[in-house]
């Protein structure tokens, strides 16, 4: 039983490795912990574009709303309501569109090759 025990021992004292710089696990164990905390955030960050997104539309969706109802159209001569309408509702889903588009990839985006 000693026999076998000496020869772990030995074969085991083979096996240590040597570090290339006396603080490489700390500065390993460093980024490894710089990595969880940017994936957290990352993940943190993609669930408030979503809200925030979501927000915007219903925001966007009411002060348009607002804004068709109490403005004077007596004051602006060369847009009439229906082309002042026409106009908004374009100009508010190319936004929707755009940024829907840039959610849909935030979206698919593996968060784990973001950091590399």
């Amino acid at each position: 039983m000693e026999l076998h025990d000496k020869n772990l021992k030995e074969i085991l004292s083979h096996s240590k490795l040597e570090l290339p710089f006396p603080d490489f696990e700390n500065r390993m164990l460093e980024k490894i912990q710089d990595y969880e905390a940017k994936r957290l955030q990352a993940e943190k960050n993609r669930f408030f574009s979503h809200v925030c997104f979501l927000v915007g539309i219903i925001l966007g969706t009411v002060l348009t709303y607002l804004m068709n109802k109490d403005f004077d159209w007596s004051q602006i001569t060369f847009l009439t309501k229906e082309n002042y309408y026409f106009l908004t509702q374009i100009i508010y889903v190319v936004l929707i569109v755009l940024f829907a588009d840039k959610l849909w990839k935030l979206s698919k985006s593996d968060i784990k090759n973001l950091f590399k």
